[in-house]
Parts: C-alpha cells; sequence; structure tokens
C-alpha cells in the first residue's frame, strides 16, 4: 500500500511506553553533550519548554551531570545581569547562566520597550559569546522566541544550539500561531510555536514532526486534528485484541470530519493500527486527494498544476512510477523501465517541480535511482542523489535519505572516504531535525560504515542503535 520511501519521509514512531519522558531526556542529554565538550568555547542556546515542570526537569537533568544552573533575571532596566558580565571563566567551566524573565517582560512591555530591551541584548552579543561562558535564553512562549527573532537577529543568528523539553499537560493557555523564520533553527522554533498555538489549526507534517520529536500527546484544548492523530497512534498497542480506535464501528460510514488529506495522512502513519476495512475506507476517502498517488497505483502523479514542460513528460513520468513500483501500465502491458535518454530527461526536469509537491520530487529520485542501477549507470544514480540531498529547498527528510542512499552506493563502490563524508552530511541533519528517530537512522548508517572497515566498531554502534530504538519505537513492538 504505502511503499519504503514514502514510510521513509515522513515516519512515525510506535507507540512505547513513557515516551514524553523519554524524549525529556534524549534532548536534554544531547544538550547536555554539547556542553560539556565545550572547553574554554562559548555556548550560547535556548531552552524552549512549556513551562515551570520543564525547566525544573531540565535543570535536574544538568545538575546530574554536574553543570551549575544559576537563573540569571533579566529586567528592562538591565537586559543583561550582572552575574553573567563580570563573569569569566575558564577551560574547567560548568557554570551555566539560564537567562530569566524573557516572558514576563514579553507579556508586560510595549512595543518601544521590546524593541529598546532586545536591541540592547543584540548589542552584548559579545559578551553573551565570551570564551567559557555558557548562556541559555529560558523561553516557555512562542510570543517571546518571536521577539527575539524580530528586534535581535544578529544575537539570534549566533545562536549554537536549541533544547525543547515539553509537557502538554502543563500548558493551560493557547498562543497566536508564530511563523519564526531563522537560517538554522527554523525548523525546531516552528514546531514550538505550533505546539504553543495548539488550538490553532494543525498541518499534517508539522504535526508529524512533533510526533517524531517525542512530543505527541495534545493539550486537552488541541485542535481536533491532533487530538485524532493521537488517539490513531496509541490505539496500536494499548489493547491489541480489543477494539480500538480505528476497529469500533468498522461498518459505519467514516466520519465527515476526516479529510482526504487526513485519511491519506493515516495511511502513511498508523494503517498497521486499523482493521482492513477501516483501512479500505479510509483508501476510499483519500482518493479525494490531489497526492492520492501515494496510496493508489491507479491515480495519476500530480502534475497538474505544475509548468507545462512538466506536464508534457506525465507519460514518461507514469512509465517510470509503474516500472518502479511494478504497476500495471496504463496501457495494461507489463511495464518497461525508460531508455537512458528518457531518464536523463526527466532527471533534468527535477528541478522544475513546485515547493508543494516536493515529496513527489523525493520520490521521482528514489525511481530515477532504481531505473539508473537497472542500466548499470552508477555514475547517474550519485549525481541525481547529490542533486537532491544539496537542495535547500526540500524537506530535510529527503535530503537525509539522499544521503543515505549514498552512503549505500560509496560502500557499493568501496570508496569509503565518501561513505564517512555522507556520515557526517547525515550527523549535521540529524541535529536540526531534532528527532530520535532519525537518530537511530543516523547510528544504523554510521554502523553500516565503520563496520565495513572495523566490524566490532560496527557493532557497538549499532547496539547503541537497537537500545534507542526500542526506547523510541523505531521499530514495530512484538506482542
Amino acid at each position: 500500500m504505502i511503499n519504503d520511501y514514502l514510510k521513509k519521509a515522513d515516519p512515525w514512531p510506535y507507540p512505547v511506553p513513557h515516551f514524553e519522558e523519554h524524549a525529556q531526556v534524549w534532548h536534554s542529554r544531547r544538550f547536555i553533550t554539547w556542553l560539556l565538550r565545550a572547553g574554554a568555547e562559548a555556548r550560547f542556546g535556548a531552552l524552549l519548554n512549556s513551562g515551570t515542570q520543564a525547566q525544573a526537569r531540565w535543570t535536574l537533568l544538568l545538575e546530574e551531570q554536574g553543570i551549575e544552573v544559576v537563573r540569571s533575571p533579566s529586567t528592562l532596566e538591565r537586559p543583561l545581569p550582572k552575574v553573567l558580565t563580570e563573569h569569566r571563566g575558564d577551560h574547567f567551566n560548568r557554570k551555566l547562566f539560564l537567562l530569566d524573565g524573557l516572558d514576563t517582560i514579553c507579556d508586560t512591555a510595549n512595543e518601544s520597550e521590546l524593541a529598546s530591551f532586545w536591541a540592547t541584548l543584540d548589542g552584548q552579543r559579545s559578551q553573551i559569546k565570551q570564551m567559557a561562558t555558557w548562556v541559555v535564553f529560558n523561553i516557555s512562549q512562542a510570543k517571546t522566541l518571536y521577539n527575539a527573532l524580530k528586534f535581535a537577529p544578529r544575537l539570534m543568528s549566533t545562536l549554537d544550539r536549541v533544547c525543547w523539553v515539553w509537557s502538554a499537560s502543563e500548558r493551560s493557555k493557547s498562543e497566536d500561531h508564530y511563523l519564526c523564520e531563522h537560517p538554522k533553527h527554523k525548523l525546531i522554533f516552528n514546531l514550538f510555536a505550533q505546539a504553543s498555538a495548539y488550538q490553532s489549526q494543525s498541518r499534517h507534517q508539522v504535526l508529524s514532526r512533533i510526533f517524531r520529536s517525542g512530543y505527541m500527546k495534545p493539550s486537552p484544548k488541541a485542535d481536533a486534528l491532533w487530538r485524532w492523530a493521537y488517539r490513531l497512534w496509541r490505539g496500536e498497542v494499548r489493547d491489541p485484541t480489543a477494539a480500538r480506535f480505528g476497529q469500533q464501528g468498522v461498518t459505519e460510514p467514516l466520519a465527515d470530519t476526516i479529510s482526504a488529506e487526513d485519511a491519506l495522512w493515516a495511511l502513511k502513519s498508523r494503517f498497521e493500527a486499523a482493521t482492513p476495512a477501516r483501512v479500505e475506507q479510509w483508501k476510499d476517502r483519500a482518493m479525494g486527494s490531489a497526492q492520492a498517488w501515494q496510496v493508489n497505483g491507479q491515480e495519476s502523479l500530480s502534475l497538474s498544476e505544475e509548468a507545462q514542460d512538466l506536464q508534457d513528460l506525465q507519460a514518461d513520468f507514469e512509465q517510470l512510477r509503474a516500472w518502479a513500483e511494478d504497476y500495471p501500465s496504463p496501457t495494461d502491458q507489463v511495464a518497461v523501465v525508460p531508455n537512458y535518454e528518457i531518464l536523463v530527461k526527466l532527471e533534468q526536469s527535477l528541478g522544475k517541480i513546485s515547493a508543494k509537491n516536493q515529496l513527489l520530487k523525493g520520490q521521482i529520485t528514489e525511481w530515477l535511482t532504481k531505473a539508473y542501477a537497472q542500466h548499470e549507470f552508477l555514475d547517474r544514480c550519485i549525481q541525481v542523489n547529490q542533486t537532491l540531498s544539496k537542495d535547500l529547498q526540500v524537506w530535510p527528510e529527503l535530503r537525509f535519505i539522499a544521503h543515505e542512499r549514498l552512503i549505500d552506493l560509496a560502500l557499493f563502490k568501496q570508496d569509503y572516504y565518501q561513505a564517512r563524508q555522507q556520515v557526517e552530511a547525515l550527523e549535521l541533519l540529524e541535529l536540526d531535525l531534532h528527532s530520535p528517530l532519525f537518530e537511530v537512522r543516523y547510528l544504523l548508517a554510521k554502523a553500516k560504515v565503520l563496520g565495513a572497515l572495523d566490524p566490532s566498531k560496527g557493532h557497538t554502534i549499532a547496539e547503541q542503535a537497537q537500545a534507542l530504538s526500542e526506547r523510541f519505537g523505531f521499530n514495530k513492538p512484538k506482542i
């Protein structure tokens, strides 16, 4: 029903006990690891959190590792506390200044006062980034983050790391939805903003990313899509033999509130949690989506709103898809792999696919890789994946898959230098995705590369990946 590429592009974790608590620890500990590697370097980060409970848990986890957390209140009169400006750290620094009071200032100050406050911090960024000094902004409101990005862009552009510690149970007020732009941390900033605006209409992709970060539990008054998705996520393992969400009343019509896009999302993410009858109802409903090609080989690829020269290639794209996925061709004949000239023409057209069809671009790249491999053009396999891996306009998840494929190709060629380069690229992407699921995949790729040179090291890293996988539901739990 759903091919492997689509599952890798938008995965959900399987339900496991205490998922949110494990996620809080995971986010905190990788932030701690980064701090403890500082030496005499400056460390400037942001703690995005849900409130006092999350802050207390984060502080406890840091103190367990010997880090002294100093809560330093910031005020309109003195944005940068005196204790911080007088600090002179050394190579063995373990003191972290948690800049507090930012949310209070955001709530009480007027526009001009906010601009002046953040402008002062913007001008003092050299003190924040001074040698052997660790500074973290304590932010529990998306509005505060938005104001920081708006009024102190130079300061926020120097932000090194972000840690997100979240508990839906302590969010009593839903904020307005803020769009946060940042050259490096845009993804995690906007996940935090969406989680803070939990009564606003959610988007499927953003919710999937929130789930992959470990914070799928909605606040009690979250929007209907989030609450529906959470029940869907939980339904599989709570009671595998009894009726559960997606299985109750399977002879009844699907609720009108479930749109074609919702049904498509459920099919891609959680179709194992439902009975075959419910899955068929989802498939029928999903046929109303322009992206129905993802679940039905008889549906045409969504090129109707693309440029005319792309639409002119529709038949060639359909032939490539029919061969790669072993679907019946439009003429009901056995699909054959397109010739080399057609493949090159399709590859050259990929750059013209619009931003709203990013998933299709990634999927076509996968099909082209298979077709070039069939023709034994290994260099073209590498080239088409390198193009996608460097395309900053596509989802980072799609670039991650391209790097995984490039690792396989490099190992096939026994080009271990190139394989290590791709592992390093995966590590940087994994840091941006803030997801334990993608850390598992990064570790598996690293184990594969190191294992080709030193099986013992590869096995050790594979064991780390397995432990993380079990904790965060990377694979389907055994029942």
